[in-house]
């Protein structure tokens, strides 16, 4: 009896922390890759509403120091736009390597390890550029014009994280490695082609939505017994990688119907298809 009872609650728990997710989510199940732009009222609250909530005889609550996260690299994240095959300095982390050697943010790069970039995978570049400590990396830049050759050594720094170590180990159970969900810099977005900034923009406000339905689900389970929390998230994190597979089924439909329609061969169609598929699975994975 008593197993039934405590059976219970948990699905009551986990019941609860999607149905918060699924009542975000009932206006996105048609997420469609054209949105460009994230709505305001998905990531703020109103000042009204944050009227409401203050309570101004509370004494002001303290601020929750997260610990910082270690990492070994470069501290280099970079982009790597599909169409120019182009190579990107997408931002540098403080303290790093690369933040002591003053990369550029903005800046090309040309060659890694004398290899042209523009053969090499995003996520092969990353593997090099966060390699174990003392790998040496050596870098060939293009910025304003000119040219620089600039030798590293990985080495261990330290990030700030947006939130809790438990809060991102769900989370990175649904993001796709590598996420930039801020504004890319004007020195990196200006030089990106417009069919890539496109793709760029759908991508982040498609993971945005995603996040803050996350965030929800998140706090709900937050809120229940420690030993029904672990459950909750796992039920939260299924059924939004479940939700994001459907969507990308349904789009790649879509996506084949239209070129149909457009006079294009079914079996042109069939690879375009499964082009985009592979595509989809290396976005995720």
């Amino acid at each position: 009896m008593l197993k039934k009872v405590i059976s219970a609650c948990i699905i009551g728990v986990s019941v609860f922390a999607l149905q918060c997710y699924a009542e975000q989510n009932v206006q996105d199940d048609n997420i469609s890759g054209t949105t460009l732009n994230i709505e305001q009222k998905d990531l703020q609250v109103s000042s009204e509403e944050n009227l409401q909530m203050e309570d101004t005889d509370a004494p002001p609550a303290e601020e929750k120091t997260l610990p910082e996260i270690e990492m070994t690299g470069t501290g280099i994240q970079i982009i790597k736009d599909v169409y120019s095959k182009k190579v990107f300095v997408l931002d540098v982390f403080a303290n790093s390597p690369a933040y002591e050697a003053e990369i550029p943010l903005g800046a090309e790069i040309i060659k890694i390890n004398n290899k042209r970039v523009r053969w090499i995978s995003a996520e092969d570049i990353s593997k090099t550029l966060n390699g174990e400590s003392d790998t040496a990396v050596e870098l060939l830049i293009k910025n304003n014009k000119q040219k620089s050759l600039y030798s590293l050594k990985c080495g261990a720094y330290t990030i700030s994280p947006e939130n809790e170590a438990r809060f991102l180990l769900y989370w990175n159970e649904i993001a796709p490695k590598n996420l930039y969900l801020k504004k890319i810099p004007d020195a990196v977005w200006e030089q990106l082609t417009p069919d890539y900034q496109e793709e760029v923009l759908a991508k982040q406000t498609f993971w945005q939505k995603q996040k803050t339905h996350f965030q929800t689900g998140y706090k709900a389970c937050m809120t229940y017994p420690e030993a029904e929390q672990n459950t909750c998230l796992l039920n939260l994190v299924n059924t939004i990688n479940n939700n994001i597979n459907r969507n990308r089924r349904l789009n790649i439909k879509n996506s084949g119907i239209a070129r149909q329609q457009d006079g294009i061969p079914v079996y042109n169609v069939n690879q375009i298809m499964l082009k985009n598929m592979f595509q989809n699975l290396g976005d995720r994975y």
